[in-house]
């Protein structure tokens, strides 16, 4: 009796300990993808005195005997005869198709983590601890990026510039451009100047079809309203259609010019159109007139050869010298300039000597006591000078003034700088007895010239001669 209550105790252990490892191995089986199993149907024959056993539930496998089976289970597409007998295990592992798409891992949950519970705690202090970037420079770093495209699109520009500018140099001047060249490069010069941005109105479907049609008619657009182009302000000069008369407001002169072809060329290598111009000067009255010769290349507008044809003689000596040694230079601006200057001074120093000439008439080489007595004492400043004593006097640079005891030499002569500008330079030459010299022990008439340039620069130059006269000469 005994022994049949440990008997039935020992089983229902036995159960207990069956079905709580079941349940174990159940709930562990519901994280894991069941292993499919391969379904033969019945076959002729007979059956083994083991199919009983084979058709009960077979409990959940654990997940190491799960693994063993997965590498030692049949392979797939393979009938065995028998469906109460296991197939032979293979040695080797099996090889998944390459046809066949893999299935995803299967990610099990930490049991220290739940995913309901949202992310862990340290992940959320990362989080924490990236600082929120600031709108501010974010924004900058936006502006700069755009300053960093636009300069690239303008140093692109500059380049294609520079390709067009050297390319249209190395052009022959004979050859055009192509009509693709041309559209091309005056899109390029629309988009440099902002004109291609302006967006154009697309066209409508019923006007494209309707150009198709015979007798169709083309809508001619209005034309643009002209706008007014503004000068844009620049320190060059004007462009004018003939600048003349606007550069004779400036001058006495009259300029005109005559143009021809060389007789021969300048330089026989040359291939170039040589221009031969003959400027003639006059000036007022026809006193000063003047005559040069310029051969200039017109492709380059330089000048190749300048000559000094004619110029009056009562400047050849003192302009003409001056007028050549430019014209040895080429430089015509300098030479025309230097014509103007000389005729304003030349002219203020005939005005003086005739002033001269009237005031101290009495002093003057040649004339006797009964002459000077004739002859009026004075002159005013602003009386007009004939023609004729004007160009007695024109081309003179000194004066002469004496009597018995005295001699007074006035001089004034006329030189020029490197620009051209006309200089005058006014001294005199005091001649005394030697009898006043040898008495003068103080050295007074050694400093005449010094006192006339100071009453030169303070007075000009007629009053400077009035005291000079009065203080050398008796009367």
């Amino acid at each position: 009796m005994q022994d049949t209550l440990s008997q039935e105790a020992a089983r229902e252990n036995e159960i207990q300990d069956t079905m709580s490892g079941a349940q174990q191995r159940q709930a562990f089986a519901q994280n894991v993808t069941p292993r499919a199993r391969k379904v033969v149907g019945p076959r002729s024959g007979r059956v083994p005195g083991g199919a009983a056993e084979e058709d009960e539930p077979e409990l959940p496998t654990t997940p190491s005997q799960q693994g063993l089976e997965e590498q030692d289970g049949p392979r797939r597409g393979v009938l065995f005869s028998s469906p109460s007998k296991r197939p032979p295990r293979a040695k080797d592992p099996i090889k998944q198709s390459p046809l066949r798409p893999k299935a995803p891992p299967v990610q099990e949950a930490s049991s220290t983590q739940n995913i309901e519970d949202g992310p862990s705690e340290i992940e959320a202090g990362k989080r924490e601890k990236q600082p929120s970037p600031d709108p501010e420079v974010e924004k900058r770093k936006q502006e700069k990026a755009r300053l960093q495209r636009e300069v690239a699109e303008l140093e692109a520009q500059v380049s294609r510039c520079i390709e067009e500018i050297v390319k249209e140099q190395q052009r022959d001047p004979g050859r055009a451009l192509g009509p693709a060249d041309s559209l091309d490069l005056q899109d390029f010069i629309m988009e440099v100047s902002g004109l291609s941005s302006e967006a154009k109105d697309p066209r409508l479907v019923s006007n494209l079809l309707c150009s198709f049609l015979p007798f169709s008619t083309f809508a001619i657009p209005p034309p643009r309203p002209k706008q007014e182009e503004k000068p844009v302000p620049s320190h060059r000069p004007v462009e004018l259609r003939d600048p003349l008369p606007y550069l004779e407001m400036f001058t006495s002169f009259k300029f005109s010019t005559r143009l021809s072809l060389p007789r021969g060329k300048v330089f026989p290598s040359s291939n170039r159109v040589h221009q031969k111009h003959t400027i003639d000067i006059v000036g007022p009255q026809k006193l000063l007139t003047a005559q040069m010769s310029v051969i200039i290349d017109a492709l380059a507008n330089e000048i190749i050869d300048m000559n000094i044809m004619r110029l009056s003689s009562w400047a050849e000596r003192e302009l003409g010298t001056f007028l050549r040694k430019r014209a040895a230079d080429k430089d015509l601006s300098g030479a025309s300039w230097a014509i103007e200057s000389y005729w304003n001074i030349a002219q203020k120093r005939a005005q003086h000597w005739r002033r001269c000439e009237t005031t101290f008439a009495h002093l003057l080489a040649g004339q006797t006591d009964e002459d000077a007595e004739n002859v009026r004492p004075q002159a005013r400043k602003d009386a007009k000078i004939s023609r004729k004593d004007l160009n007695r006097h024109l081309g003179r640079d000194s004066l002469v003034l004496q009597d018995k005891h005295v001699l007074l030499k006035l001089n004034w002569r006329i030189g020029f700088d490197w620009t051209g500008e006309a200089e005058s330079e006014v001294t005199i030459e005091p001649a005394f007895p030697s009898a006043w010299t040898e008495a003068d022990y103080a050295k007074t008439f050694s400093k005449v010239p010094e006192t006339f340039a100071s009453l030169l620069q303070s007075r000009g130059a007629f009053e400077a001669t009035r005291v000079m006269t009065a203080l050398l000469f008796a009367q």
